[in-house]
């Protein structure tokens, strides 16, 4: 149960340069094979090519439906290679999430929701960090870190290494600040230091409170060359907004410990609740997605349809630009998850619905099955709308951001619905 509450607590998040807009829907989805029960998120790329992601629920595990798996899968084959490891929803963990890490050795880190410490959090835990090890006899789990539902976080929703090994995260509840909706508190950010002893040491790196911190925060934490860390929460800041409407965030590093920056703080008009992860240009702009606001509401979008947004630094604070407002009409609405940046300077992402207006995936939070877009930068500072691909239902729904790019320019990502409760999909380029 309490896991369930979980999930609807962040489902319920889903609830000016201008660009200039094409469309552009030619690319032709290749793969569109079911992975298994609610795909938990993106996927990430070994160096052979192999993708890496997780689900949700399913797996032999005892909860209701499962209680996750990590799988591989085989782009060239067109298949999935193998579930590498099925969650037992104790100790090991329950409901792994977000995208997954890989180290040099082959190794596998991410989190679970709960699971763990089964004294905590009502009995069902506060969530891991775990780490997947391969062998000759298959894949063995440790856990790196137990959540103990007090200062030290709930809820673990991704992390990232550094380049010393350390690893940083997100929890979105937990911390003890009890400002954010149902009556939750609003989360933290962590760091996870190896021991020399064995083990490993977390670090709490801030407590948000819900208030003009932001609270709930949601996707990974991107790094930067200088150590600074940046995200988004989709709670908190101006209060336009029930229980605000998110903040960008960056924390630096000191002599004394870090310091926590509120960047910007939406107010509705140019977005709410920033949902996934931020990417940073060479010139240090930060851009990201607004899951609502931002476009005139419509009985598919009671909270707006949701922005791209670029957040550049100055003198004077940052300044917030639009690259685009979404309609739920053929560019979709809601766009879910992070951006992709190419070494060219576009950008791609998912929409979460609108597109088609098949009543297929006709839902309370929009009607359209989703599409997959793509920003390219034109003179004046401009931005081009591309829509790359549009789902129809039997291809997939709701697709997540934090797409995936491949050498040759094909991407790769997850749906949370379509022929199978969960599915992962390949497109081409008309190139190709």
């Amino acid at each position: 149960m309490k896991k369930t509450l979980r999930r609807i607590l962040l489902l319920s998040l889903l609830a000016s340069t201008f660009s200039n807009t094409a469309s552009a829907q030619n690319w032709k989805e290749v793969i569109n094979a079911g992975v298994g029960l609610y795909a938990g998120g993106p996927v990430t790329a070994d160096s052979s090519g192999y993708l890496y992601g997780v689900n949700f629920d399913g797996g032999t595990g005892q909860c209701y439906y499962g209680c996750g798996q990590v799988y591989r899968f085989q782009p060239n084959g067109h298949r999935l290679s193998a579930f590498l490891y099925d969650f037992t929803g104790t100790t090991d963990g329950n409901g792994p999430s977000g995208s997954v890490i890989l180290d040099a050795k082959g190794n596998i880190y991410g989190v679970t929701y709960a699971g763990g410490d089964l004294t905590a959090c009502g009995g069902q835990g506060c969530g891991v960090v775990y780490e997947l090890s391969p062998g000759s006899s298959g894949w063995t789990e440790s856990v790196l870190y137990n959540f103990e539902g007090g200062s030290d976080g709930i809820d673990p929703v991704s992390i990232i290494f550094d380049g010393k090994g350390n690893i940083f995260g997100l929890t979105a509840s937990g911390g003890g600040s009890f400002n954010c909706q149902y009556g939750t508190d609003c989360g933290i950010a962590f760091e996870l230091s190896p021991s020399t002893t064995g083990g490993w040491t977390e670090t709490i790196l801030h407590t948000f409170t819900g208030l003009a911190d932001g609270g709930v925060p949601i996707g990974s934490l991107l790094l930067d060359k200088q150590g600074n860390l940046y995200g988004a929460t989709g709670r908190g800041g101006n209060t336009a907004c029930t229980a605000g409407c998110g903040v960008i965030f960056e924390l630096s590093p000191g002599s004394s410990g870090w310091t926590f920056n509120t960047l910007y703080s939406f107010d509705g008009t140019h977005g709410a609740t920033p949902m996934g992860s931020l990417v940073m240009d060479a010139s240090g702009n930060l851009y990201g997605n607004a899951n609502n606001g931002a476009r005139a509401t419509s009985s598919h979008c009671p909270y707006g349809c949701g922005s791209t947004f670029e957040l550049s630094p100055s003198s004077s604070g940052w300044k917030l630009s639009l690259l685009h407002s979404y309609s739920n009409s053929l560019d979709g609405s809601n766009p879910y998850g992070g951006l992709l940046l190419d070494a060219k300077g576009n950008l791609y992402g998912a929409a979460n619905s609108g597109g088609s207006q098949s009543s297929y995936c006709s839902n309370g939070y929009g009607q359209g099955c989703g599409v997959i877009f793509k920003f390219s930068p034109a003179s004046g500072g401009k931005w081009i709308f591309d829509r790359l691909y549009t789902f129809q239902g039997f291809d997939g729904f709701g697709p997540y951001g934090d797409l995936l790019m491949d050498s040759s320019g094909n991407l790769y990502g997850t749906t949370q619905q379509g022929n199978s409760y969960g599915n992962l999909f390949e497109l081409v380029p008309p190139s190709h």
